[in-house]
């Protein structure tokens, strides 16, 4: 099954991704698997 995630979505994850949020902090904010914080 393949999930697609809004763009506001995937930008906002990976601003904090660049800005140094872990990713389990960073998962739960979003809503996502911690592995789909890994995989962008």
């Amino acid at each position: 099954m393949v999930h697609v995630r809004s763009t506001d979505v995937v930008g906002s994850a990976l601003r904090d991704s660049d800005a140094g949020m872990p990713d389990a902090d960073n998962a739960a904010k979003h809503g996502v698997a911690i592995r789909t914080i890994r995989r962008s």
